[in-house]
């Protein structure tokens, strides 16, 4: 595995996360279509690191960047959001440069967040939502310990415009 690292969001991230962004917009605008449409030059991804370091202060949603210890180019991205504290739990979603795609990145950096949630934030359950279709995610939640909980018919709008159906895996602290 590439040697990386994860953080939280910080201020001066905004630069390397459009260029990520950008690099990756495509593929991303599928899955990701609120930060395909939110982040679409250096000032919109300006506003989105201010945005997400507020959501954290409130404790609504909390972003981490993967990062490339050699470097520390950001490479992607772990999101824990729509947290619900009355439980407490919330879901994961997460993406990877397409260069670092396959190479266990992204599992190392969800399973670094889910000691966070669990530990830090005491969370009792975290799920992840993901198309059938997206092995990639899928194989992410598996190596993670996460289980099936269901298949929801017509429940995500991609960017394309695409009502999709989605499965979705949870994990219990």
């Amino acid at each position: 595995m590439t040697e990386i690292q994860i953080r939280p969001i910080e201020r001066d991230d905004y630069i390397q996360l459009f260029d990520v962004i950008e690099k990756n917009r495509q593929r991303l605008r599928m899955y990701f279509p609120k930060t395909s449409n939110a982040i679409v030059d250096v000032d919109s991804a300006e506003k989105f690191t201010k945005l997400k370091l507020k959501q954290a202060l409130n404790r609504e949603q909390f972003y981490f960047v993967i990062l490339l210890k050699s470097s520390e180019a950001i490479i992607g991205g772990v999101i824990l959001k729509n947290i619900d504290w009355s439980v407490p739990k919330g879901e994961l979603a997460y993406f990877i440069d397409v260069d670092y795609e396959g190479k266990g990145c992204t599992s190392y950096a969800v399973k670094r967040v889910i000691e966070y949630a669990f530990d830090e934030l005491k969370m009792e359950k975290l799920y992840i939502k993901f198309n059938p279709e997206n092995w990639g995610s899928k194989k992410v939640a598996i190596k993670n310990g996460f289980e099936k909980e269901g298949y929801l018919k017509r429940e995500f709008r991609t960017g394309h415009g695409v009502l999709t159906d989605v499965e979705r895996y949870g994990l219990l602290k």
